[in-house]
């Protein structure tokens, strides 16, 4: 794993992030802003995912923390097109610990030099490994490049949601979100 990319508990804290990532068969160059580690090890990049945040125990400044870029291929060639619902079950259907995952909120289209990405909220269930279920929160940005989606989702605990700055920071680094083909 990484080291660690920033500190601090705002946006302003959020240092960038950039590397390949294969997750649809294409190389594709990821760059987002994080205050978490990256998991650029191959045996996390498994399943078209590249894996962010803390490991259980190692690590708490950021509890409960942790995100994922996800590829899903062919899914047409304009995010604006996919409507949110259908975002929240590509990113989490195929999810073996995740049930209940609803958007939550109003979703936002942002464009920026020609590019669109979609940024959604999304409260869900998690199950943990003693098989009881808790509540938890996340939010991705998703775009489309060369009819693949490409999503970057973080996830916490929804009282890290519930203060204003930590949802501050992990919006900043869901809306820094970028891929470009290689």
């Amino acid at each position: 794993v990484a080291g660690v990319l920033g500190v601090g508990g705002d946006a302003s804290s959020l240092a960038q992030f950039s590397g390949e990532f294969d997750g649809s068969g294409k190389r594709m160059r990821v760059r987002f802003s994080t205050c978490w580690p990256v998991a650029t090890d191959a045996a996390y990049l498994t399943g078209g995912r590249l894996s962010v945040g803390y490991k259980a125990g190692k690590d708490n400044r950021y509890a409960g923390e942790t995100g994922f870029v996800k590829a899903v291929k062919g899914v047409g060639s304009n995010i604006e097109d996919i409507q949110p619902k259908r975002l929240v079950q590509l990113l989490f259907g195929d999810l073996d610990d995740v049930t209940f995952a609803k958007q939550s909120g109003k979703s936002k289209v942002i464009s920026a030099e020609g590019k669109s990405s979609q940024v959604v909220g999304v409260s869900f269930n998690r199950v943990k490994s003693d098989g009881n279920e808790v509540s938890a929160r996340a939010v991705f940005s998703a775009t489309v490049v060369s009819g693949d989606l490409y999503a970057f989702v973080m996830t916490c605990r929804p009282e890290t949601w519930k203060v204003e700055s930590d949802k501050a920071r992990i919006n900043a680094a869901v809306e820094s979100f970028q891929v470009m083909p290689i």
